[in-house]
């Protein structure tokens, strides 16, 4: 087992992801909100496969990374 995350409130484990397409959409062009948040559940998961720990500053280098988009600030 890599991790173990414990999520007691709800906010860390919303499949969802409706708020962050919302965060994303005000953030990104439209083209490049067009490609990237469809594929949000997969990009999280290939984030986690590749990284031991959640940063922030890792997140969004990896998702400009992986996405060929503009340095997002998360």
């Amino acid at each position: 087992m890599k991790r173990f995350i414990f999520d007691i409130d709800g906010t860390i484990l919303e499949e969802d992801y409706s708020k962050e397409r919302e965060f994303f959409k005000k953030e990104l062009s439209s083209q490049e909100g067009n490609i990237f948040i469809p594929q949000i559940s997969d990009l999280i998961k290939g984030y986690e496969r590749d990284n031991d720990r959640y940063d922030v500053n890792l997140l969004s280098e990896y998702l400009t990374r992986n996405r060929n988009i503009s340095r997002i600030n998360l």
